[in-house]
């Protein structure tokens, strides 16, 4: 997980920052940063006064990714796959997003009520795969992997 951000163009102060995190236990520091009010106090402690923090939820890489590239939010969370998507759109803009730092670190486990899947390789088209979000999610990644 990586805490994105969009490199906005100069505008006037506005006083505020807008995040969103997605739901889940990996973002907990972000949860806490929003209940401890930390972003605020960060700000206080470096002269820049009061400024207002906006936190949304979203469901999801795709969410997430909209939001970025809309303006609707400055800093969101996702993981490499989104990095890697949204870095491509916006690579050379002014609104060029970068990955600002890591969050977590979690494993990608496989889980499945059909007996006979040990492994990616055991699926078959007959199969259903569920992921968080068509093709920019870690799990859309890794079965494009697969299968190539």
């Amino acid at each position: 997980m990586l805490a994105l951000g969009i490199a906005a163009p100069a505008y006037a102060e506005t006083g505020e920052v807008r995040a969103a995190q997605q739901f889940g236990l990996s973002y907990l520091a972000l949860m806490i940063m929003e209940d401890s009010r930390l972003i605020e106090k960060q700000a206080k402690a470096m002269g820049l006064g009061d400024i207002k923090v906006s936190w949304a939820k979203l469901g999801g890489p795709g969410a997430m990714n909209d939001a970025l590239l809309s303006g609707g939010v400055d800093f969101g969370t996702g993981g490499v796959p989104s990095l890697i998507t949204l870095w491509s759109k916006t690579h050379g803009t002014p609104q060029e997003v970068r990955g600002v730092g890591a969050l977590n670190s979690m494993p990608v486990n496989l889980v499945t009520s059909n007996p006979n899947v040990k492994s990616i390789r055991d699926f078959t088209d007959k199969d259903k795969i569920a992921v968080t979000t068509v093709k920019v999610s870690t799990q859309a990644l890794l079965l494009q992997m697969a299968a190539a």
